[in-house]
């Protein structure tokens, strides 16, 4: 396995500056939310100057921006509705690549962590960027602020991740889909940040900061006398969505989304934290990669 410093030195220029910044986008969400903006515009800019974004594709993550924007900040309540209206079927068509012009950034290719593995390539989608930087920067959920909260969100969901692992993990090993292989490579740290922060981070937005939460906040007002059917009937929506999306992928693939797509939202339902789904999201694709084979087994 090649080092991570390797294959980031041996990266081209233009792809480190502009991925770079919306790295350091994403982050300042969280970090430093007063410059998100400025970061997120100058690596589409920088993207757009340099090839990595076609015009179509900055027309869209203009048009996402401000979309986002008025779904979750203006004051009327027609325009809030256009708004997240424009930003779903937006953020359906960049989760289902319908939307051209974004070169992804090819880390790796021919990867192999064993030799049971089969080699994959290593791809960073740039649009999975702004779905995080958009959706949870323009304030879709409340995200958290302080370190003692992501403490507590940690303790919270850390039982749930661990259940969601292994009840995947058994599932996906008795399909003979993956086989028991740990392996440790210091490799995992870019991967570990390139999932996090862009795949797990990407799809938690849409699919728990963006549906959930509004199924949540509508459907949560049916209640019942033990449990609250509203939510139950949010999550199983979001999860259906969830699983669709990777319909492409085959039945066994809808399979796996659909069990770790009830842990996840099961998470979002009882605790409310984006970043508590993106953590359940991440420890299972993190067991993946560490203990079985991965992506599959030869």
């Amino acid at each position: 396995m090649t080092p991570s410093y390797n294959l980031l030195l041996s990266a081209p220029t233009h792809f480190l500056i502009c991925y770079g910044l919306l790295a350091a986008a994403i982050l300042s969400v969280w970090v430093r939310p007063r410059f998100w903006r400025l970061l997120f515009v100058a690596s589409a800019g920088y993207g757009f100057a340099v090839g990595i974004l076609s015009l179509i594709a900055l027309e869209t993550t203009a048009f996402f921006l401000i979309a986002t924007h008025i779904a979750f900040k203006s004051k009327t309540p027609f325009f809030r509705m256009v708004g997240y209206l424009a930003t779903l079927l937006s953020s359906g068509a960049i989760l289902l690549n319908l939307i051209p012009g974004f070169e992804p950034w090819i880390i790796g290719q021919n990867l192999q962590l064993s030799q049971r593995a089969i080699p994959f390539t290593h791809v960073v989608a740039y649009q999975y960027g702004v779905l995080v930087v958009c959706i949870l920067g323009s304030g879709a959920v409340p995200i958290l602020k302080r370190k003692i909260d992501w403490v507590l969100m940690l303790r919270q969901h850390l039982w749930i991740a661990v259940i969601a692992c292994v009840s995947l993990g058994a599932i996906t090993w008795s399909t003979n889909y993956v086989g028991w292989d740990f392996t440790w490579t210091p490799y995992f740290y870019l991967w570990a940040f390139t999932n996090f922060f862009f795949i797990c981070a990407g799809e938690e937005a849409v699919f728990r900061g963006l549906i959930h939460s509004h199924l949540q906040k509508h459907l949560g007002r049916w209640k019942g006398h033990h449990i609250n059917p509203g939510e139950w009937l949010a999550l199983f929506i979001a999860t259906g969505l969830y699983v669709l999306r990777h319909a492409y992928e085959g039945e066994l693939i809808m399979l796996f989304t659909g069990v770790a797509g009830l842990f996840i939202s099961y998470a979002y339902m009882r605790y409310r934290s984006v970043e508590g789904a993106m953590f359940v999201h991440f420890a299972i694709n993190s067991i993946q990669f560490l203990a079985f084979t991965y992506p599959v087994v030869l």
